[in-house]
């Protein structure tokens, strides 16, 4: 049941490690959906072609690193609206994906190795190599975030940008590298998904940039607390699969759990979130001016 989890969780916490850079650098990147799938897809064919997993991945994190890029630029060159920005990088990147796998392939279905490969020479199920992957990930990101100058511009970019621009750094370049990274982290768990599965499906990822999303939004700035929503979701889609077919329960109704499950969590943080802004205020209002001087 554990390694279930890990494999489920594997292309979550890349994707949760990749949109926490721009949130921590006060960007939120709405488009790791779009990312993730372009990943998986282009990811799958150059797998597909060369027979090796490590080109997959490093085709994926390219195509996921050009569409953050221009996504960047968007957004950061042009002032567009990140909001409106990120869900039309989404959309795009599925009527993209379709477009292309019918001009290339013949068919907006599923791609399978044989269909690009005549001698079908695919890399065989490295599900290991995703569990191992977003373990190294997220240890990075932790020591990035606390022991490297570069991870104490990127906090400062998004809690203090003045203070950032005082010391002769750019926000907006601090901004753009981490929504860059974020690109290449989405593009390589996609492209993992697809390995892990053997083929290119469409909408493969399944909802898993909005769920990291998600996930950055009930953990807040706490790393821990982010791995902790991922695991639980993962933990939870799990065991949804396990008890299909064994109670009483709608299979529909089982599979929706995972996703209630983090809804209910979106409220529950939102809620204390709330709570505690309300306290924080009342607290102020509290100060006397004795307190403070006057």
């Amino acid at each position: 049941m554990l390694i279930s989890v890990l494999f489920i969780a594997a292309p979550l916490i890349l994707a949760a490690v990749a949109g926490y850079l721009p949130f921590r650098a006060g960007i939120l990147n709405i488009g790791l959906e779009g990312l993730m799938a372009l990943g998986a897809f282009f990811g799958f064919i150059a797998a597909a072609v060369s027979g090796s997993w490590l080109m997959g991945i490093l085709a994926g994190s390219l195509a996921g690193a050009i569409a953050a890029t221009f996504f960047a630029w968007t957004v950061l060159r042009l002032e567009a609206n990140i909001f409106l920005s990120g869900l039309g990088l989404n959309l795009a990147a599925a009527g993209l994906l379709g477009i292309v796998s019918q001009l290339a392939f013949g068919t907006k279905g599923v791609l399978r190795p044989g269909l690009l490969n005549p001698a079908g020479v695919f890399p065989p199920d490295h599900g290991i190599i995703s569990i191992i992957g977003a373990g190294l990930a997220f240890a990075a990101l932790m020591l990035l975030m606390r022991k490297s100058r570069w991870g104490h511009r990127l906090i400062a970019a998004g809690e203090s940008p003045e203070t950032l621009k005082n010391l002769g750094h750019s926000v907006k370049i601090m901004r753009f590298q981490s929504l860059v990274l974020s690109g290449i982290g989405c593009g390589a768990a996609g492209a993992l998904l697809a390995l892990d599965i053997g083929a290119y499906v469409p909408n493969m990822t399944g909802g898993r940039g909005w769920i990291a999303l998600v996930a950055l939004y009930i953990a807040g700035k706490r790393p821990l607390g982010l791995l902790a929503t991922v695991l639980l979701f993962s933990a939870a889609n799990a065991a949804a699969t396990v008890l299909q077919g064994m109670t009483g329960i709608p299979d529909s109704l089982l599979l929706a759990s995972p996703f209630f499950i983090t809804f209910l969590g979106l409220v529950v943080a939102g809620i204390l979130r709330t709570l505690a802004e309300s306290q924080q205020r009342r607290k102020q209002r509290d100060i006397t001016p004795h307190e403070v001087g006057g």
